[in-house]
Protein backbone atom coordinates (compact mmCIF):
# COMPACT_ATOMS: atom_id res chain seq x y z
CA UNK A 1 0.00 0.00 0.00
CA UNK A 2 2.84 2.38 0.86
CA UNK A 3 4.44 1.65 -2.49
CA UNK A 4 1.22 2.53 -4.30
CA UNK A 5 0.94 5.81 -2.37
CA UNK A 6 4.55 6.64 -3.16
CA UNK A 7 4.01 5.98 -6.88
CA UNK A 8 1.03 8.35 -6.68
CA UNK A 9 3.38 11.13 -5.55
CA UNK A 10 2.72 11.00 -1.80
CA UNK A 11 5.33 10.42 0.89
CA UNK A 12 4.05 7.58 3.07
CA UNK A 13 5.52 7.10 6.54
CA UNK A 14 5.46 3.60 8.01
CA UNK A 15 4.78 3.02 11.69
CA UNK A 16 1.71 3.08 13.89
CA UNK A 17 -0.78 3.49 12.35
CA UNK A 18 0.56 1.36 9.52
CA UNK A 19 0.88 4.27 7.09
CA UNK A 20 0.61 8.03 7.46
CA UNK A 21 0.80 10.51 4.62
CA UNK A 22 -0.24 14.07 4.02
CA UNK A 23 -2.85 14.97 1.41
CA UNK A 24 -3.73 18.62 0.84
CA UNK A 25 -2.32 19.50 4.27
CA UNK A 26 -4.30 16.80 6.09
CA UNK A 27 -2.90 13.75 7.83
CA UNK A 28 -4.30 10.55 6.34
CA UNK A 29 -3.85 7.35 8.34
CA UNK A 30 -4.11 3.93 6.72
CA UNK A 31 -4.57 0.74 8.72
CA UNK A 32 -3.69 -2.30 6.60
CA UNK A 33 -5.01 -5.78 7.30
CA UNK A 34 -4.56 -9.07 5.48
CA UNK A 35 -6.91 -11.65 7.01
CA UNK A 36 -6.16 -15.31 6.38
CA UNK A 37 -9.80 -16.28 5.92
CA UNK A 38 -13.26 -14.85 5.41
CA UNK A 39 -13.98 -15.59 9.05
CA UNK A 40 -10.93 -13.57 10.07
CA UNK A 41 -12.03 -10.59 7.99
CA UNK A 42 -14.42 -9.22 10.60
CA UNK A 43 -11.81 -9.38 13.36
CA UNK A 44 -9.18 -7.80 11.12
CA UNK A 45 -11.58 -5.00 10.17
CA UNK A 46 -12.60 -4.47 13.81
CA UNK A 47 -8.94 -4.35 14.87
CA UNK A 48 -8.24 -1.80 12.14
CA UNK A 49 -11.13 0.39 13.36
CA UNK A 50 -9.80 0.36 16.93
CA UNK A 51 -6.32 1.33 15.73
CA UNK A 52 -7.74 3.97 13.39
CA UNK A 53 -9.91 5.49 16.15
CA UNK A 54 -6.83 5.85 18.38
CA UNK A 55 -4.84 7.48 15.57
CA UNK A 56 -7.67 9.87 14.73
CA UNK A 57 -8.09 10.89 18.39
CA UNK A 58 -4.46 12.04 18.42
CA UNK A 59 -4.46 13.38 14.86
CA UNK A 60 -4.15 17.03 13.91
CA UNK A 61 -7.47 18.72 13.15
CA UNK A 62 -8.87 17.40 9.88
CA UNK A 63 -7.09 14.05 10.08
CA UNK A 64 -8.68 11.26 8.08
CA UNK A 65 -8.56 7.48 8.18
CA UNK A 66 -8.71 4.61 5.72
CA UNK A 67 -8.91 0.86 6.24
CA UNK A 68 -7.04 -1.12 3.58
CA UNK A 69 -8.18 -4.74 3.54
CA UNK A 70 -6.46 -7.31 1.36
CA UNK A 71 -8.94 -9.89 0.13
CA UNK A 72 -6.30 -11.77 -1.84
CA UNK A 73 -6.71 -14.94 0.17
CA UNK A 74 -10.45 -15.02 -0.52
CA UNK A 75 -9.91 -14.76 -4.26
CA UNK A 76 -6.88 -17.07 -4.29
CA UNK A 77 -5.94 -19.05 -1.18
CA UNK A 78 -2.52 -19.53 -2.78
CA UNK A 79 -3.09 -22.65 -4.80
CA UNK A 80 -3.72 -21.31 -8.29
CA UNK A 81 -2.55 -18.95 -11.00
CA UNK A 82 -5.08 -16.46 -12.34
CA UNK A 83 -5.13 -17.44 -16.03
CA UNK A 84 -6.75 -15.04 -18.49
CA UNK A 85 -6.91 -14.68 -22.28
CA UNK A 86 -5.81 -11.03 -22.35
CA UNK A 87 -5.55 -8.08 -19.96
CA UNK A 88 -9.07 -6.67 -20.46
CA UNK A 89 -10.66 -10.07 -19.91
CA UNK A 90 -8.48 -10.62 -16.84
CA UNK A 91 -9.60 -7.27 -15.40
CA UNK A 92 -13.25 -8.22 -15.86
CA UNK A 93 -12.68 -11.66 -14.31
CA UNK A 94 -10.85 -10.24 -11.30
CA UNK A 95 -13.55 -7.60 -10.84
CA UNK A 96 -16.19 -10.35 -10.82
CA UNK A 97 -14.17 -12.35 -8.25
CA UNK A 98 -13.84 -9.27 -6.02
CA UNK A 99 -17.57 -8.55 -6.34
CA UNK A 100 -18.39 -12.09 -5.17
CA UNK A 101 -16.04 -11.72 -2.20
CA UNK A 102 -17.52 -8.29 -1.39
CA UNK A 103 -21.08 -9.61 -1.48
CA UNK A 104 -20.18 -12.27 1.04
CA UNK A 105 -18.14 -9.93 3.24
CA UNK A 106 -20.46 -6.93 3.18
CA UNK A 107 -23.32 -8.56 5.01
CA UNK A 108 -24.55 -5.78 7.35
CA UNK A 109 -23.95 -7.61 10.64
CA UNK A 110 -20.31 -8.18 9.72
CA UNK A 111 -19.13 -4.58 9.65
CA UNK A 112 -19.16 -2.23 12.65
CA UNK A 113 -19.44 1.48 11.89
CA UNK A 114 -16.09 3.22 11.34
CA UNK A 115 -14.93 6.09 13.58
CA UNK A 116 -15.67 9.66 12.62
CA UNK A 117 -13.10 10.90 10.14
CA UNK A 118 -12.90 7.62 8.24
CA UNK A 119 -13.12 8.31 4.54
CA UNK A 120 -12.80 4.90 2.98
CA UNK A 121 -12.39 1.18 2.90
CA UNK A 122 -9.98 -0.04 0.24
CA UNK A 123 -10.08 -3.63 -0.97
CA UNK A 124 -7.06 -5.06 -2.67
CA UNK A 125 -6.11 -8.27 -4.45
CA UNK A 126 -2.72 -9.22 -5.84
CA UNK A 127 -2.11 -12.73 -7.15
CA UNK A 128 0.07 -14.52 -9.69
CA UNK A 129 -1.40 -14.56 -13.15
CA UNK A 130 -0.78 -15.79 -16.65
CA UNK A 131 -1.76 -13.72 -19.70
CA UNK A 132 -2.24 -16.21 -22.55
CA UNK A 133 -2.20 -13.51 -25.24
CA UNK A 134 1.37 -12.62 -24.30
CA UNK A 135 2.43 -16.02 -22.92
CA UNK A 136 3.55 -14.08 -19.86
CA UNK A 137 3.48 -14.55 -16.08
CA UNK A 138 2.15 -11.37 -14.46
CA UNK A 139 1.11 -9.92 -11.12
CA UNK A 140 -2.65 -9.46 -11.28
CA UNK A 141 -4.12 -6.72 -9.09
Amino acid sequence: MASKLSRAGLEPELGEPDIRCWVDGRAVYVECKRPCSRRGARQAYTDALVQLAAALRDAPVGGRGIVALSITRFVNPGDRVFVHEREAIGQAQLSAEMTRAAQWLMRPALWPAPPEGTIGLLWHVITPGFDRSQNLLVAVQ
